[in-house]
């Protein structure tokens, strides 16, 4: 997890947010909960340092997980210099 300091916006008034990276579980533990209970943990400690807004770039398996906690799909584009 990183977190990273954006310009304030009507969406996130601090403008801090919370990236979520390299998550992921071996195949034999998926469909335990393991993930789920991770993914609570994390959300539950970015909520209590006050970031109003996460991210995370996720595989198709992984996004009806996101979804359940909230998490919109959107669209994002890169430009790698």
């Amino acid at each position: 997890m990183v977190f990273d300091k954006h310009p304030p916006g009507p969406l996130n008034d601090t403008g801090e947010i919370a990236y979520i990276m390299n998550m992921s579980t071996d195949p034999e533990y998926r469909r335990m909960g393991v993930t789920r209970e991770i993914l609570n943990k994390i959300i539950e400690f970015i909520r209590k340092k006050g970031v109003k807004l996460i991210t995370v770039h996720t595989t198709e398996v992984a996004k009806p997980l996101y979804s359940k906690f909230g998490f919109v799909d959107s669209n994002e584009m890169k430009l790698s210099l």
